[in-house]
């Protein structure tokens, strides 16, 4: 009998890990890069890296911003996106770029360097260009299609409605910095406390964020998304633990409406799904979505611990789906003139 239930342990062990394997190397796969061409560019005006599949050109191209990390995308997120027939632009946005090492005072014509460069492309027709976001990333999407009229599309990811500062303090800190500037002069932001939390537990960010959603003298700080030149995608979680992406989402909608935006605009929200939304690759985010529920940021020399939000199932749901989005958003982008 002891036999008999070891043995059965054993094929159900063997047999479970089997399946973990498979899940885990179908999601990590890595893609050849021979299936695309990768050009790293290492200047003293922008730092990236442009990915296209081979032989092709007049492509439209779609510029990668990250989040509060300011670093390239995932390659394999990156070279997806490539195969599925467009250039695809990874910008690095301060560390690596030879800007501060920390998300403050960036220059916007940092971004407009790289627009220029992609003119002298032959892969690339700058006429369909589109920038995707992804959280802090989603912001500096929306702001730079604010200002700068080559930009023909925004996608969004967890977006956020306000230009926010360097990090979360106190409006009267003398050290408050803005993210972004522009012409040599900060862009103006909003004020946020700073954090209670002590860094041992994770920060829910939404109770700082959410005063601004029912302040009426905001309008300084907010995006002014109706000049954007160009389809809108916002894509969110309900239960996004960062901050309020979907309720944030909402008031772009909102302004979008009421200023009679003439493009194209959609606003999915999962309603299970938390801050981690974003996949490209065609796979099943079992892994992922159960393994990585927070991130970490190092702020002012503390580290604070974020939790993402989101059900498990909701989580891999928001990835599956938002990925269908997503391409037929780019789609239109393929067959415009």
């Amino acid at each position: 009998m002891i036999r008999k239930t070891l043995i059965w342990t054993t094929i159900a062990s063997s047999f479970l890990g089997i399946v973990f394997f498979l899940l885990l190397y179908q999601e990590y796969r890595p893609i050849a890069s021979s299936d695309v061409i990768i050009e790293r560019v290492r200047s003293n005006q922008f730092v990236g890296d442009l990915i296209y599949p081979s032989n092709k050109a007049g492509l439209p191209v779609v510029v990668f911003l990250g989040g509060s990390g300011g670093g390239f995308g995932n390659e394999n997120e990156m070279k997806s996106l490539a195969l599925n027939g467009y250039a695809v632009l990874s910008l690095a946005y301060f560390k690596e770029a030879g800007l501060p090492d920390k998300l403050e005072n960036i220059p916007l014509e940092y971004f407009e360097h790289a627009f220029d460069w992609l003119k002298t492309r032959p892969e690339v027709d700058t006429n369909k260009l589109v920038l995707l976001g992804i959280s802090r990333g989603a912001e500096l999407a929306l702001l730079l299609g604010s200002i700068y009229p080559q930009v023909k599309g925004v996608i969004a990811y967890s977006p956020g409605c306000f230009i926010l500062p360097n990090a979360t303090e106190i409006s009267s800190d003398p050290d408050l910095t803005a993210s972004w500037t522009l012409k040599g002069k900060p862009i103006p932001f909003a004020p946020i406390k700073r954090f209670e939390e002590s860094g041992d537990k994770p920060i829910n960010y939404n109770k700082y964020i959410e005063p601004l959603l029912s302040q009426t003298d905001a309008e300084e700080y907010v995006i002014k998304v109706e000049n954007i030149n160009g389809p809108v995608l916002l894509i969110s979680g309900a239960r996004d633990a960062v901050w309020p992406a979907s309720k944030m989402a909402a008031r772009i909608e909102e302004r979008l409406k009421k200023n009679g935006f003439k493009h194209k605009f959609g606003n999915t929200v999962f309603e299970n799904g938390g801050h981690d939304v974003f996949m490209i690759k065609d796979c099943l985010p079992v892994i992922s979505s159960m393994v990585f529920k927070k991130i970490r940021l190092t702020i002012r020399g503390q580290q604070y611990d974020f939790n993402l939000g989101g059900t498990t199932g909701g989580v891999i749901e928001s990835k599956i789906q938002s990925r269908k989005i997503v391409l037929r958003f780019l789609e239109g982008f393929k067959s415009s003139n």
